[in-house]
């Protein structure tokens, strides 16, 4: 699990599977009321500061990012083994794993893990292709990958 805070919603939320978990008075949570942020309320979701609502974003992103370098083959904890044609001059290391990886923002990121999945499995690719074929915007992509990748890693 990858737990964050949501103070300003006394709850958590696993980053990992989006499933959001009430705190107790006692602070701990309470782990046999989970639901998924799709079925959170929109009382709920609009009594998130924006504070939290960075928090959720950041920690999907870097969760995600990891899953998509693992995907690769990367190690982030080793830059080496990261394609020197990715423009890494600027690598940010924070507890040992970079932490400046750029798929969600950069085309010459994703693209490599678009064709990889092509390449891995082309039959779980349908989703892929279509948003490639409308020319859709990156994060609408990224998306997709994610999911791809999740759905592959899962076996379906």
């Amino acid at each position: 699990m990858n737990l964050v805070e949501l103070k300003s919603v006394g709850s958590v939320i696993d980053i990992d599977d989006s499933i959001v978990f009430p705190m107790m008075e006692n602070g701990e949570a309470d782990f046999t009321m989970g639901v998924t942020t799709n079925e959170v309320t929109d009382e709920w979701m609009n009594s998130l500061s924006v504070r939290d609502t960075e928090k959720i974003n950041m920690n999907r992103l870097l969760t995600y990012n990891k899953l998509i370098a693992e995907f690769m083959g990367w190690d982030i904890l080793s830059p080496t083994t990261i394609p020197p044609n990715l423009h890494l001059s600027n690598l940010e290391v924070d507890n040992g794993e970079i932490a400046n990886l750029k798929f969600h923002s950069s085309w010459d990121w994703l693209m490599p893990v678009v064709d990889k999945c092509f390449d891995t499995h082309f039959e779980h690719s349908d989703d892929l292709s279509f948003l490639l074929k409308t020319f859709k915007p990156l994060e609408e992509v990224y998306k997709a990958v994610v999911e791809f990748i999740k759905r592959t890693k899962k076996g379906a």
